[in-house]
């Protein structure tokens, strides 16, 4: 089974289930959902969802096309870097890729 493949499937699920109360939905990796919900449903509107990740290229480009917020894991050693400052949504790079994956 292809990790990458069955996570982003999952993610998919995920924001759209988000989205609307009754999602009609199918992937490869589970059983197909024909007009149903998730029940209770959150209190807010929606459910913050950030991308975990360890850093790599693909997971970036993966949460900055989705428009959706990175928590990155620092596996091993002291970071030096990034600061809070760097990592704000606001930043530099942060800006650039989003632009780059046409998100604003």
């Amino acid at each position: 089974m292809d990790r990458n493949e069955l996570f982003s499937e999952n993610l998919g699920l995920l924001l759209q289930l988000n989205e609307a109360e009754k999602i009609t939905w199918a992937g490869k990796h589970r059983a197909p959902l024909n007009n149903l919900g998730v029940y209770p449903r959150p209190h807010q509107a929606k459910l913050p969802v950030w991308v975990a990740m360890g850093g790599t290229p693909e997971s970036v480009v993966r949460a900055a096309t989705l428009g959706l917020p990175m928590a990155l894991a620092i596996i091993e050693g002291w970071a030096a870097y990034p600061t809070p400052k760097c990592c704000a949504p606001s930043n530099c790079w942060g800006r650039k890729l989003r632009q780059w994956c046409g998100r604003r």
